[in-house]
């Protein structure tokens, strides 16, 4: 799944190192939520994109 996202060829990163998940997989509450990857995107371009490919995957996103 993963090396789809790197394909997106996008401006910003797709981290999916545990390390990086493991940052990302909490918020302010007590749950613990392990994401695919991490998403760093640095244009309207990017985010496009990103949108696009998990809408078609069926993924869900969670803006931060």
């Amino acid at each position: 799944m993963t090396k789809d996202l790197q394909d997106l060829k996008l401006e910003g990163e797709i981290m999916d190192s545990k390390l990086y998940r493991l940052i990302y997989a909490t918020d302010a509450s007590v749950y613990k939520k392990y994401p695919l990857a991490v998403a760093t995107p640095r244009s309207v371009s990017d985010i496009q994109k990103l949108v696009a490919f998990v809408s078609e995957k069926g993924i869900p996103i969670i803006p931060r």
